[in-house]
């Protein structure tokens, strides 16, 4: 099984709140921001590491939320530690990643073809049952 940290960064915008995703390069589906947990640390560092390689920055108020688990988008166990908290730093693409877009509810429900399954029926319904969404 896979051990991933995801970052949830919400902001309120005009229409409500909105979530933080990226998107690497070559995949046409939004993820949050964090990645996989390495041998040799842990999961708060793994965290860390991904954020400022991803997105050039560090992390501030990190809070734990909890954990999902479901499968990635080509079919492996997936286990995702999630966590919010608030960068610390310009939000810009690097490394593997092409694009950084925040979307709210509506989007995301336009945008279903664009979602991982993890994100659409692990995720956002965790959001709602501890009503941060």
């Amino acid at each position: 099984m896979i051990t991933k940290a995801a970052l949830l960064v919400f902001r309120e915008a005009p229409n409500g709140k909105e979530l933080l995703f990226v998107r690497p390069h070559g995949k046409d589906y939004y993820i949050f921001p964090g990645g996989k947990q390495e041998l040799d640390e842990t999961i708060g560092q793994a965290l860390g590491r991904e954020l400022d390689e991803e997105l050039g920055v560090g992390l501030d108020n990190v809070q734990y939320l909890g954990e999902v688990q479901g499968e990635t988008p080509d079919g492996r166990a997936l286990n995702m530690q999630l966590f919010t908290g608030s960068p610390v730093g310009e939000l810009r693409p690097r490394n593997e990643i092409a694009e950084v877009r925040w979307l709210g509810q509506l989007a995301i429900q336009r945008h279903t073809a664009h979602m991982t399954p993890m994100t659409l029926n692990h995720v956002l319904p965790f959001l709602d049952e501890q009503r941060l969404w």
